[in-house]
């Protein structure tokens, strides 16, 4: 049974890595560029809700880092598996950047907009 969990653990960890390597991609961004804008200058993770869409912004210095994260309301994505993929993607992020900063940034973010998982 651990064997299992060990291998869908790392499925999850290399998706997530995956997931991040297109956002840099989309985003124009190369991975240093990304880990520098975090490093240097305050930062900053920004929620932006309206009738139709949730936008979640990585910002830097009021400037906004790489491609929004958006989820659609009326999408067919459920808004926990939005929440999820980003706090996972965030989470990451963080580990990678080394950055104590931005590590406490992400946890003050999940803690202010907790959302329910279960």
């Amino acid at each position: 049974m651990a064997n299992g969990k060990g291998i869908q653990y790392s499925t999850i960890s290399r998706e997530v890595e995956n997931n991040f390597k297109k956002w840099l991609d989309y985003s124009g961004l190369k991975e240093n560029e990304c880990f520098s804008m975090i490093s240097n200058g305050s930062s900053a993770i920004h929620l932006e809700e309206d009738s139709e869409y949730t936008h979640v912004y990585i910002m830097s210095e009021s400037k906004s880092i790489g491609e929004p994260f958006i989820w659609q309301k009326n999408s067919k994505v459920p808004y926990k598996a939005f929440w999820l993929d980003l706090m996972l993607f965030l989470s990451y992020m963080a580990s990678q950047s080394e950055c104590e900063r931005f590590l406490k940034t992400v946890k003050e973010f999940s803690e202010k907009y907790k959302v329910n998982l279960k």
